[in-house]
């Protein structure tokens, strides 16, 4: 192939991307010639055809057609600049937000932790005695997975042996989890996964070598995303907290025992008994508000029924109430090896609370007090969920939280062994701070940050969503600093750079930072992209004629 008739020859002394121009004597620009590009140490040479590039379309990015129409250039003498410059070495330094060794996924399945869409809800703890090779398991799930394991196993010491996506079917991970402690157990299956999808209850047993064995799929009924509801027809109001809260059928926990997995649907206030090994159900014990449920040493069952703790002795038994009082918004139930309940409580306190064999009240892990923004006590636990209790004797609390989500380790007298936190939602995302790099922002969290030592630390959780701030692709939050010339001393936030994983957004808010916590100073953008815009109290605030539900490029 024949090159252009002008050698342009330059010398590198060591390897180099090079960005050369032409320009004429009167010093302007008439080609970009070279932009980036790598060429290796000593004698080098690009190729010139005399050709300006001064005709290019500056609409071309909007119209999508690029094209650059040959023009020489007039005679006369010209210079050629350049630019050097060594190529960019990426350093792995740190992950922020991930308690994954490493923060990705790997192929032995042991990297990443937890997944994107949803926080951890769910704890079993399978014995030394289940297990291939004599160790302790601890199993931890979550909802609905993208990316990353909505199930995944460790040993008791924190080290992640492996994970998976989903479970049982498309999008459910591990919503809740259960071991079969029963002398009647199926002896290859070390815990039990259930989760309910578009009405579908799904139940699948892992076995001792980590593979997936289906136990149920069953329809329950028609159950549409509340948007997709039949005209005339409304959404049940939603059941704060609990996965799928949204829908007919909602599992709010499973429990099993000597081959039978009992299933509580919170709003047919039913337990529904399933057989394992025919994968059909049963029977059926109707509850009022049945939660989380759990099985004692003498294989009979507890379950949580609105604020009590009941126990049936027997499937003829009537329900006896073992815990009366005490609890305000109570999740899930275990028992460690003293008998004694272990019982994840919402509400107004968000605490662990534990109660002896005959339901008197011993102590709570955990400081007391609903989630709030300001600075971050890891002794708070924020929607304590799903518990298991491991061979030494410590719980495992997942907690159903996104600021931040977290998986607790306490002793039994309530002090926090451990805490692990992440990952980001779906897309990544964060902001390191320019002003100290030892500052880290992601979701309304300020996490401090040790280059030395590769750690981070969450020490702020300056924001937590409002239904104001409600969206698509989750609320809109503070993540970006901006330190305006005109406010010095003064930090902001914006959320225009970060909210949206795979497009810009068309609405922008900023917060001012007040210390511990941020205030909404401004918004700005396209209305029809700020949802509660959308809403009856905003009706009036569109122009005459606007039809602020209805097509928004008519409007």
């Amino acid at each position: 192939e024949i090159p252009p008739p002008i050698p342009v020859k330059f010398t590198l002394a060591e390897p180099g991307v090079v960005t050369l121009v032409i320009e004429d004597e009167q010093g302007r620009r008439v080609r970009n010639l070279v932009s980036e590009t790598a060429f290796p140490a000593g004698e080098n040479v690009v190729w010139w055809d005399g050709s300006d590039d001064l005709l290019r379309d500056p609409e071309a990015a909007r119209h999508g057609l690029y094209q650059l129409p040959t023009r020489f250039v007039a005679p006369g003498t010209y210079t050629v600049r350049g630019l050097t410059r060594k190529p960019l070495e990426l350093t792995y330094e740190q992950s922020v937000y991930s308690a994954g060794h490493p923060a990705w996924e790997t192929a032995d399945k042991t990297g990443c932790w937890m997944t994107n869409h949803t926080p951890p809800t769910s704890i079993a703890c399978v014995p030394a005695s289940r297990t291939r090779d004599g160790q302790p398991l601890v199993f931890m799930g979550a909802f609905v997975a993208e990316g990353g394991h909505g199930l995944q196993w460790l040993a008791e010491d924190g080290k992640k042996i492996g994970g998976q996506g989903w479970v049982g079917g498309n999008w459910t991970g591990a919503p809740t989890l259960t071991v079969d402690l029963g002398p009647k157990a199926v002896a290859d299956h070390l815990c039990y996964v259930a989760s309910i999808w578009d009405g579908e209850l799904r139940i699948t047993a892992k076995s001792r070598e980590f593979q997936d064995k289906p136990i149920l799929k069953l329809q329950l009924g028609d159950d549409p995303r509340p948007d997709k509801h039949p005209q005339g027809t409304h959404p049940l109001p939603r059941l704060v907290d609990f996965d799928g809260g949204d829908r007919k059928f909602v599992l709010a926990g499973i429990a099993a025992h000597d081959g039978v997995i009992a299933c509580s649907l919170i709003r047919q206030n039913e337990i529904r008994f399933i057989e394992i090994a025919s994968g059909k159900t049963i029977r059926t014990q109707s509850i009022e508000n049945p939660r989380g449920l759990a099985y004692d040493q003498q294989g009979r069952l507890l379950a949580l029924s609105g604020t009590k703790v009941v126990r049936f002795d027997n499937q003829d038994s009537p329900a006896e109430t073992i815990i009366a009082t005490g609890l305000d918004d109570p999740r899930h139930i275990a028992l460690d090896d003293e008998a004694n309940y272990y019982i994840s409580d919402q509400g107004h306190s968000h605490q662990v609370k534990v109660f002896s064999p005959d339901g008197r009240f011993l102590r709570t892990l955990g400081k007391s007090g609903e989630p709030k923004a300001g600075l971050y006590d890891p002794q708070q636990m924020n929607h304590p969920n799903g518990l298991g209790v491991d061979g030494q004797g410590r719980l495992w609390v997942a907690e159903n939280d996104f600021h931040p989500k977290r998986v607790s380790l306490w002793s039994p007298q309530g002090d926090l062994l451990r805490a692990f936190y992440g990952p980001g939602e779906y897309g990544g995302g964060g902001v390191l701070d320019p002003q100290n790099k030892a500052r880290f922002f992601y979701k309304g969290q300020e996490f401090r940050l040790d280059w030395q030592a590769g750690t981070d630390a969450l020490v702020r959780v300056f924001y937590r969503p409002s239904p104001l701030m409600e969206a698509h692709y989750g609320p809109y939050s503070p993540d970006t600093p901006l330190y305006p010339d005109a406010r010095r001393g003064e930090r902001y936030f914006t959320s225009c750079f970060t909210h949206n994983p795979t497009n810009g957004d068309g609405v922008s808010f900023v917060w001012r930072d007040a210390g511990a916590t941020v205030d909404l100073v401004a918004a700005l953008g396209n209305a029809h992209e700020w949802p509660i815009l959308k809403t009856e109290p905003f009706d009036e605030c569109w122009p005459e004629g606007a039809a602020p539900q209805g097509d928004e490029n008519r409007n």
